[in-house]
């Protein structure tokens, strides 16, 4: 579901009742996953087949016009494992012009015995609209910071569909074989309407994307001499069409881009974990990847026609070892990369001088170097921590005029995390992060990286009234930072906030049905604090968050 351009994951396609447990892998995990998996991966498990038929129904309402209705089935007929949900959801925003409205559906199959061999089946299909509200500068931000971006009307729709296949065969006990085979279709119309008197234009944009993967992979767990062992072996396919139209119309005329961009990305991987012993596990593996890309584009901009290709490699080598059942220690080094995106590669907004094949752009790449432990000093407390460095060549990033490769970074810091259960009507969980992000060469040597905080706090505290009542709270606090752009630490930062959110819940069966309620509040201390900032030389712009949110909901499962 990633898309090949810089957006971001749109988790309202996702459907929420659909969704099983969200899986955060921290730290680079090239090896495995590939291009894009610098910093971690994020795997979204849905809900599998249930043996006796379950149903889900859910009503949620909020602020700023906020509501999501959902319902969800599982079960199973002569083997064949299903589970189809649907879902919509439909707000007005914080801010003026900030509508949207989502539906979603999805739908998984299984067939087979877990033990021998399995065929499954998904599909996930989801209709968006939205409205842009845009940045403000900070006058206006200070006298409303809910208005829309002055002079700017603009909005966007997308409908996706996507399909996954895969089989799995376990011809022995040692041996598993499972080919997954993807496909997807995104479509986004987005038009911008700016009647600002100093330029005034109109933009319609329309994009195609289709997506088709292939990721055969063999796993063998037999003993090495005599030693226990893990092998991982595999391969990933992928190919990513975008297709582009844009007219755009202002007081000098119109112009319009017709573009096309076809990637291919190839890559084989092996990773294989060997046991020394009970207490000490070593892992060893490499992946080389092919990317290939071609850029075509006709219209105002002039006729282009340009390609590149490029290979790189990750690396993985690490060492665990349990000494003790209350202990854990961990070291390990990673070699990674990054392709750049479509739009890092090319620009195709009709504008001649502007469009262009960015054929000077660089992959990502870089090594890290983790270090850790986990302890359980007491049976109600478990303490986790981490040291890293990270050493960055060549990160892309905007510079106000086009994308551009980042002189050498260095990301170093300390992930500490507690988990605190002194009693059976309380649960606690701690995390801290410090962090160094700065530039190690360059015009900006020794410069902080720019929307990268120093220091950041997370508490959750859980407390369980009785059986039936249980109040959740979670509290969150994030430092300074540089806005995206000033790698000169020049403007003005992003202030340091905290946010404060607690709900309680009530869980209770009613004739047979389980009943979920839940009430409460984000932000209930109502922090005024900014997501997003930017400044490439002019103007600081902002993006401001909401203020305190109200949301509540019952769901019921029969």
């Amino acid at each position: 579901m990633n898309r090949p351009d810089q957006a971001a994951f749109n988790w309202s396609e996702v459907p929420m009742n659909n969704v099983e447990r969200v899986e955060v892998l921290r730290g680079p995990a090239g090896v495995l996953y590939g291009d894009h998996a610098v910093a971690g991966v994020i795997n979204i498990i849905t809900r599998k087949s249930a043996e006796e038929m379950e149903r889900d129904l859910s009503v949620q309402a909020g602020s700023h016009g906020f509501h999501d209705e959902s319902a969800a089935v599982r079960g199973s007929i002569d083997g064949l494992g299903y589970a189809a949900s649907i879902n919509h959801q439909s707000a007005d925003g914080y801010r003026d012009h900030s509508r949207y409205d989502t539906k979603s559906a999805a739908l998984n199959l299984e067939y087979g015995d877990e033990d021998a061999a399995e065929v499954y089946f998904s599909l996930n299909a989801a209709e968006s609209q939205y409205q842009l509200p845009g940045a403000l500068k900070e006058a206006e931000m200070d006298a409303d910071r809910e208005q829309s971006q002055p002079f700017h009307n603009d909005n966007a729709e997308e409908q996706s569909i996507f399909a996954d296949f895969g089989i799995r065969i376990e011809p022995g006990a040692e041996q598993s074989l499972l080919l997954d085979i993807g496909y997807g279709r995104r479509n986004i119309n987005a038009e911008f309407h700016v009647t600002d008197p100093f330029w005034a234009y109109d933009t319609w944009t329309e994009y195609k994307i289709d997506r088709w993967t292939a990721s055969p992979k063999y796993r063998l767990t037999r003993p090495l001499g005599r030693f226990d062992n893990e092998l991982l072996i595999g391969t990933d396919v992928g190919y990513e069409r975008l297709d582009t139209e844009q007219v755009n119309r202002d007081m000098f005329g119109t112009t319009s881009a017709d573009a096309h961009m076809n990637r291919w990305t190839v890559g084989a991987y092996a990773l294989d974990s060997l046991y020394l012993s009970d207490e000490l596990i070593a892992s060893l593996g490499g992946r080389r990847e092919k990317y290939d890309i071609d850029f075509e584009e006709s219209g105002s901009a002039g006729n282009i026609d340009e390609s590149k290709g490029r290979y790189e490699n990750a690396f993985h080598g690490g060492l665990t070892w349990l000494p003790h059942e209350r202990l854990k220690l961990f070291t390990r080094y990673e070699e990674f990369y990054r392709f750049p995106s479509t739009d890092e590669q090319a620009a195709y907004y009709g504008y001649f001088g502007v469009d262009g094949f960015n054929a000077n752009i660089e992959p990502e790449s870089g090594r890290s170097y983790e270090a850790g432990c986990t302890v359980h000093p007491l049976d109600t407390l478990e303490l986790e921590g981490t040291v890293f460095r990270m050493e960055m060549k060549d990160e892309i990033a905007f510079d106000g005029a086009t994308l551009v490769n980042y002189d050498d970074t260095l990301h170093q810091g300390l992930e500490l995390a507690a988990t605190y259960r002194p009693a059976d009507w309380v649960r606690m969980k701690l995390w801290y992060t410090l962090l160094e992000a700065t530039f190690t060469e360059g015009v900006d040597d020794g410069k902080d990286i720019p929307l990268a905080p120093q220091n950041e706090v997370d508490l959750n505290m859980d407390f369980f009234l009785d059986e039936h009542w249980t109040l959740n709270t979670h509290f969150a606090w994030l430092d300074n930072q540089f806005v995206a752009g000033d790698t000169a630490n020049a403007a003005d930062g992003l202030e340091a906030y905290a946010l404060f959110d607690a709900f309680v819940r009530y869980k209770t069966t009613l004739g047979g049905c389980e009943v979920e309620a839940f009430a409460g509040a984000e932000n209930i201390f109502e922090e005024e604090y900014v997501f997003y900032a930017s400044n490439y030389g002019a103007d600081t712009t902002y993006y401001p968050a909401p203020e305190r949110v109200f949301k509540g909901g019952v769901s019921v499962r029969f």
